[in-house]
């Protein structure tokens, strides 16, 4: 048995168990499962079940959230649970929606799988999140490893590479794509939509991909903005919901992968996001990405992302990539609430 240290001083066990093609093992390459976890089924994004101080909770893997904290649990779950916190009158967390206050939350335990830590100091933040809440794990615990997205199968991997530069760690399929991804704040990687280069963050918190309107008229489909039927009402951090549209695209393309005529929600993803004014010009003072791409592309591929290395593989697991369904259009007041 072997161990690795997860989670700012969680333990996990490894199963010893390696992984690896041919050529893989040719290369003395080794694929380390650290840890396997089911998630729940019927919920969008991938969520494991835990405890908080022996209360249960769902545990949000997000690859979105990209603070070096690297947890934050919602304020809605700390209200449930009665968790003590104080404020950070210095520091607000914002992105879709606005900016939302910070506190400090004290848990006194916690648990996910096997893996157990006491007395963890966490983010705490949230407006309009759901109405349980989640705590939410993010970027910062993976960058040393890798992570599989297994949704089909309702499973989430975790993993540590040895000697495996220049090996396709897609151990399931010989034929996976590989695409490079570049880690700055978040995970992102190029893609082309309509044949024009986009920037997509991986976002496993989101549950549908979503593209920003500045995408729309760089790529030629600037009529949309005035023809496109309404699509979901979105929710991030913030007070705001933000009104989608459901765009109709030529070709989406990642990798090998062409995907013809989709159809892909887009919406101004800054529109509440405070901005600072410098001169004559003003600055969006949370930065966002182009395009996020969400947890429906997941659900229809197998997954492994490997940040050590720089790179995402995945293959095509069936199923619509891009699945649009009917949701209710944001009301006005969850658009311009009251302050």
């Amino acid at each position: 048995m072997r161990t690795a240290t997860l989670f700012a001083g969680l333990i996990l066990t490894a199963s010893g168990l390696a992984y690896g093609a041919a050529a893989a093992a040719a290369q003395n390459c080794r694929l380390i499962r650290i840890d396997e976890w089911s998630v729940l089924p019927d919920i969008p994004q991938p969520v494991l079940e835990g405890t908080i101080n022996g209360r249960p909770i769902g545990v949000l893997i997000d690859t979105g959230m990209a603070g070096e904290e690297g947890a934050l649990l919602e304020r809605a779950l700390a209200r449930r649970l009665g968790v003590p916190v104080m404020p950070d009158p210095n520091r607000t967390v914002g992105g879709i929606g606005g900016e939302t206050r910070v506190e400090i939350g004290l848990i006194s335990e916690i648990r996910i799988g096997e893996a157990k830590r006491q007395n963890w100091l966490v983010l705490v933040a949230g407006e309009q999140q759901r109405d349980t809440g989640v705590f939410i794990i993010g970027n910062r615990f993976f960058k040393d490893h890798e992570v599989e997205f297994d949704l089909s199968r309702q499973r989430v991997r975790l993993f540590k590479s040895e000697d495996c530069r220049g090996v396709s760690l897609a151990y399931w399929a010989r034929s996976a794509t590989e695409v490079p991804i570049k880690i700055n704040k978040w995970i992102t990687v190029k893609l082309l939509l309509n044949g024009t280069p986009v920037v997509a963050m991986l976002d496993s918190g989101a549950a549908t991909t979503v593209i920003d309107t500045s995408v729309i008229a760089r790529i030629g489909a600037e009529s949309q903005l005035r023809t496109a039927p309404p699509g979901r009402c979105l929710r991030g951090f913030g007070k705001q919901a933000v009104q989608s549209q459901i765009g109709e695209f030529d070709t989406f393309a990642i990798g090998d992968e062409l995907i013809r005529n989709p159809k892909i929600y887009f919406a101004d993803l800054r529109k509440d996001v405070p901005r600072d004014r410098f001169l004559f010009f003003e600055i969006p003072v949370y930065e966002l990405p182009e395009m996020i791409l969400g947890a429906d592309f997941l659900h229809a591929h197998r997954v492994l992302v490997s940040q050590p290395h720089g790179k995402l593989f995945f293959t095509y697991e069936g199923g619509t990539v891009f699945p649009i369904g009917a949701a209710p259009a944001c009301s006005e007041e969850a658009v311009k609430p009251k302050q």
